[in-house]
Formats: C-alpha cells, structure tokens, sequence
C-alpha cells in the first residue's frame, strides 16, 4: 500500500459510548470526510437513566449530528439507548444493536473508542472489533483522568481546515464540563496533536490534528485489496513509519 494514502473507503462509520465521544474524539476527521464527499453515520451507544437527561443529551448530539447533515430520518445517525456506565454488562444488547448499523449503514471504515480505562470505552472497542471483522477499523482518543493507559498513535489527520466546525459540534454538548468540550481545551489538544505528528515534516506551524491507532486495514474496494499494486485511496495525513535504524518517523 502506498505511503501517501489509506484505504478509507466511501463509507464511514464513527461509534461512542456516550454522546459527545465522537465529536471529542474524532469530531474533526468526520467533518473533513463530510465535506470531501465521503458517506458518514454517527452511531452513540448510551444515554443516561434519568429521563429529563437522556433527552437533552439526545438533543445535543441530535444538534451535534446535524452540523453534518446526519440524522435519524435520513439514517445516518443511530442511538442505541442503553444505560450510560452499563455497558460491561450489556454485551448482547450492544453487539445486536451494531450489527443492525452495519447491515443497514454498510461501513468500509469504522471509528471507535481505543481501549482506555473507561468501561463503557472498553465494551464498545470490544464489541465493535468483533462486530466489524471485515472493515477498516481506527482507534481513537478520548481524554482520561491521570494516570490513564498510554496512548500510541500511528496515524494523524490534519483538521486544521476543520477546527472550527469541531468546536461547533463540541459545542452543542453544553451539559458537558468544559474540560472536554470547551473551545479552549478542543484547540489546546488539537494543536499539540499537530505538534506530535505534522509539525517536523511541514513549514507551517499552526495547525491542528487528531491522533489514532490503525487497529486493521481490510476492505476490499473495486475487487484490489490493500496488497494490490494500486488501491482506490484518499490521502490522509502522516502515518508512523519505522526508518532502517530502527528509529520511527511521522511521513506524509
């Protein structure tokens, strides 16, 4: 496969736990895929018990979504309804409920939560590496209290075209604590992503990122899978690539 591309595919999936983990943690890869033509679906596993908040965080992702243009009546947007905190034992719901969206949404890729020290983040990843076997799938990054697992990207998209739609869609959540949705802290962790990844191989030094893990590259688009001397592909940022020294590198 080439260097300078990834098999994306024309059809994107990205999965959360909760409503606003997409738009935290690859909010801005969504809105660039949207806006090059891509077909993309946001899929939130849980809401909270109480009625009156499982409503307004509906409302807010359903807000969220619509930046985008997704919704439930064109299904592009899903919601699974189960119990926020509860996921570890809602193995069966969960795996049901992701085998419905890939049947009527068909992915090529998939984003969803890497396997932190969140619970509900952990039965997601678990789930959904198991339900997507035949589909590209990234891992991405949600902020977590210290000491959290590490985190070792070897994937970066450049969102600096994008930044401020992400902030809109951050935003939305305002039942959230600004920690994780406030404008500050969405551009603070963005620009230090780009830091991480874009900064020593362009000139430009203000820009901003989003980090993830390649968990599997495995759909086969137009019959040429990815061992194909040409693939279909769309250019994607920089990967981390292993020089002949051992040593590793960020490469467009």
């Amino acid at each position: 496969m080439r260097t300078n591309a990834t098999l994306i595919g024309k059809r994107i999936l990205f999965v959360g736990a909760h409503p606003d983990d997409v738009e935290i943690g690859c909010g801005g890869t969504a809105a660039k895929f949207s806006s090059r033509g891509n077909k993309i679906a946001f899929a939130v596993a849980t809401l909270p018990t109480g009625e009156k908040q499982a409503k307004k965080r509906k409302f807010e992702a359903t807000k969220a979504a619509a930046l985008l243009q997704l919704s439930e009546s064109n299904g592009t947007l899903f919601f699974g309804g189960l119990p926020d905190g509860g996921l570890s034992q809602k193995d069966k719901e969960l795996r049901d409920w992701m085998k419905d969206i890939s049947k009527r949404f068909n992915p090529d890729t998939v984003f969803v939560h890497r396997n932190d020290d969140h619970t509900d983040h952990q039965a997601v990843y678990k789930v959904a590496i198991g339900v997507f076997q035949s589909k590209n799938v990234f891992l991405y990054y949600i902020p977590r209290p210290f000491p959290e697992t590490p985190f070792n990207p070897n994937f970066a998209e450049d969102i600096s075209n994008v930044i401020t739609k992400k902030v809109e869609m951050c935003k939305c959540h305002k039942s959230q604590p600004l920690d994780y949705i406030g404008e500050d802290s969405i551009r603070t962790g963005g620009h230090y992503n780009y830091l991480r990844s874009f900064a020593r191989v362009h000139s430009r030094r203000n820009g901003y990122s989003e980090l993830f893990t390649i968990h599997a590259l495995r759909s086969v688009f137009g019959g040429i899978t990815q061992s194909g001397s040409e693939v279909p592909a769309v250019d994607y940022g920089l990967r981390l690539v292993r020089k002949t020294d051992g040593s590793l590198e960020w490469r467009d």
